[in-house]
């Protein structure tokens, strides 16, 4: 979460959000409090988003047709890969 937060300090404030499904609300407020999020967070557990959600994190760039491009699943094992994918990102939608 630090590195999508940094990375989502250099863009335009909405080019950034998080998807996630939590147990319940108490759990989806410990985490927005734990990992200090400032990105909108959207929590889909009661949408039909739901079956987008996967047992892990990733990240995509939604291109203006609302086609999802640029798939990938980050390891916390391998932070040097996620900064080479956002700094990548940052050349692609500027």
């Amino acid at each position: 979460m630090k590195l999508v937060n940094g990375f989502a300090n250099e863009l335009d404030k909405d080019q950034v959000l998080i998807l996630s499904q939590y147990a319940n609300n108490r759990d989806y407020h410990n985490y927005v409090r734990i990992n200090r999020v400032k990105l909108p967070l959207y929590d889909v557990r009661d949408s039909i988003l739901i079956d987008s959600v996967l047992e892990q994190p990733y990240m995509f760039v939604l291109d203006k047709d609302m086609v999802c491009n640029n798939f990938y699943v980050p390891y916390k094992e391998t932070p040097n890969l996620v900064k080479q994918y956002l700094k990548m990102i940052k050349n692609v939608i500027n």
